[in-house]
């Protein structure tokens, strides 16, 4: 009676790890263990990067999330020696 087969719903030693599903967060093939993030930007476009390992795509995720909230973005007109040249006459 005091063994405990894992019937209850708890994980065994001998179990996988168990790993919990995000909003944002997948893994193209099954057990790849290559994790990818899908999030949208401060631009409104949807992207979608490759992360590594499950805990460093929780990570990206949320750095990008906070990257988002602070409206963080690229330039809109990336400046070149011409233009800086012409704007400075």
């Amino acid at each position: 009676m005091g063994k405990n087969n894992g019937s209850a719903g708890e994980p065994t030693k001998d179990s996988a790890k168990v790993v919990v599903i995000e909003r944002g967060i997948f893994e193209k093939v099954k057990d790849s263990g290559k994790w990818f993030i899908r999030y949208t930007g401060a631009d409104g476009k949807r992207h979608q990067e490759t992360a590594g390992r499950h805990g460093d795509a929780v990570d990206l995720l949320a750095k990008r999330r906070h990257e988002k909230l602070l409206k963080k973005k690229l330039p809109e007109k990336i400046r070149t020696e011409k233009d800086k040249i012409q704007n400075h006459i």
